[in-house]
């Protein structure tokens, strides 16, 4: 909702016709015809979240039992789950 008030805001510097109650437009379109992206954004942000701390265990599982190699493999699946929470 905020990106699309800041959008119109930003669209409609120069005009004099600025559409009326810019935060219920964007509150609609937003539930309307973005609902799926913001949903399977959302999907995306779960999945990779479960699939790190599913990583962090396995790496702390071979650290107690003395597995260096899974242990490594872990660590790096793990930093690269890290990147995409950066994005």
């Amino acid at each position: 909702t905020v990106a699309g008030v800041v959008s119109r805001w930003y669209f409609y510097s120069g005009v004099t016709a600025i559409p009326h109650n810019p935060t219920v437009t964007a509150l609609k379109k937003s539930v309307t015809s973005s609902f799926g992206s913001i949903c399977f954004g959302s999907l995306l942000v779960a999945l990779i979240k479960t699939i790190r701390t599913l990583v962090i265990g396995i790496r702390n599982q071979a650290q107690k039992g003395n597995n260096p190699v899974l242990a490594i493999i872990a660590s790096c699946v793990s930093c690269v789950l890290s990147m995409f929470d950066r994005l």
